[in-house]
């Protein structure tokens, strides 16, 4: 696989007229042409570093006009022979990266996971969550549990197999069908597929796995109503949303950096039934402090989440909200970093009138994970719930809690 790749990326060097660029140009045209992604990025400079050498080593000695030229094949063989194997290294990394789990950021969220699991009422907590829940629902939820069992037993996780021989072909084809497939315009434009965004935030529960909406039951009764995305962050969710409905999308986003940037997206995609809206939703009317993180995303008084410069917004009840505008509610997709708890407690009165769909991201803390089925269960409003965990690169990170009436 290395050396053909390496063969085929060498006549494009020569077609680009590779080798009367400058030394850093060729550099970079050689490792674009060849796709060399990196998927650790601990090993970026080590073999970038190899393939300079390589590269230098080569250009040394034909920079001499008087070498022959079958010297000079003998010599483009011997480089290109070097890269191949610098080539199949990095392939073999990259499956490793397919097979392992890898996902030290993950690790911050799991380790509250443990302790709320040694509580004396956990059994029940447990046996509340599963209960009503389809079989294959059950197995996900204990293969979460098993699998934070697994990796914060084990400090150094670097090298655990986690995963299944069908998940390592999802995680794969994840690399292969959607990262591979993002394309950088220039700084303010990137693209994946007709999806267009301000920065590079593709994430693969919006874009690939479209916050499971393609596994509703019943996704015709949502098009004729509104839709709630609570935590509006850069408009990505309401843009993947937006062809859902033939109604509005209302985003509720309260960091400004964030909102100026899903104002953007909305530009970029031409939506004309999204509704940026710069209010956070809470339990009630009120003004909440939010860190600001490196993501970019926000949590309010979120442990789990490392604090960064803090911002006071404008916080109301989407029952307020509803109320106030009327509206006809068909989903609400809420992803709140860690608010959710809170965020319900102010839009029961939509829920119990409206029954809409419901999508709620159950990560963020595991009294999340845990208790808000059951709450919502103890209204006996008809719902069938679900939980949804996508295949990616984490564990319970992007678990949705899926209510839905059918």
């Amino acid at each position: 696989m290395g050396l053909s790749l390496v063969t085929s990326s060498f006549r494009k060097w020569n077609n680009m007229r590779l080798f009367s660029s400058t030394k850093d140009n060729k550099f970079n045209k050689i490792v674009n042409i060849m796709g060399l992604k990196f998927k650790f990025k601990d090993k970026n400079k080590y073999y970038y570093s190899k393939i300079k050498k390589l590269i230098a080593a080569y250009y040394k000695e034909i920079k001499e006009q008087q070498i022959k030229e079958d010297e000079k094949q003998n010599i483009q063989s011997n480089m290109l022979s070097g890269l191949s194997t610098i080539v199949n290294e990095i392939y073999q990394i990259n499956s490793v990266a397919q097979k392992f789990y890898q996902n030290s950021f993950e690790q911050s969220f799991l380790k509250p996971f443990i302790q709320y699991m040694k509580h004396p009422d956990f059994n029940e907590k447990y046996l509340k969550l599963i209960s009503n829940l389809p079989e294959e629902d059950v197995f996900t939820i204990n293969n979460i549990i098993r699998r934070i069992q697994i990796v914060t037993a084990y400090p150094n996780n670097a090298n655990i197999n986690i995963y299944n021989t069908e998940e390592q072909k999802q995680r794969k084809n994840l690399f292969d069908n959607f990262f591979n497939k993002i394309l950088k315009v220039n700084d303010e434009l990137y693209v994946y597929g007709k999806y267009k965004l301000p920065v590079n935030h593709f994430e693969p529960c919006v874009f690939y796995y479209k916050h499971g909406m393609e596994t509703l039951k019943n996704t015709d009764r949502i098009r004729q109503q509104n839709i709630i995305d609570a935590g509006g962050f850069i408009g990505d969710s309401a843009l993947v949303l937006s062809s859902y409905t033939e109604k509005k999308i209302y985003s509720f986003e309260a960091i400004p950096a964030n909102l100026q940037k899903m104002q953007k997206t909305i530009e970029l995609n031409s939506l004309s039934n999204v509704i940026p809206v710069n209010k956070a939703l809470y339990s009630k009317k009120t003004e909440l402090e939010f860190n600001i993180c490196d993501s970019a995303s926000s949590s309010v008084k979120l442990e789990t989440i490392p604090e960064g410069e803090k911002v006071k917004v404008q916080a109301i009840a989407l029952d307020e909200f509803v109320k106030e505008h009327n509206l006809d509610v068909g989903l609400i997709k809420v992803d709140l970093e860690g608010a959710e708890q809170e965020f319900l407690q102010g839009a029961l009165n939509t829920i119990k009138e409206q029954k809409p769909t419901l999508l709620f991201s159950i990560y963020h803390k595991p009294e999340d994970f845990f208790e808000i089925k059951p709450i919502l269960e103890s209204l006996n409003l008809g719902y069938k719930f679900r939980i949804y965990n996508p295949v990616d690169f984490a564990i319970e990170i992007e678990t949705l809690l899926i209510a839905e009436i059918y």
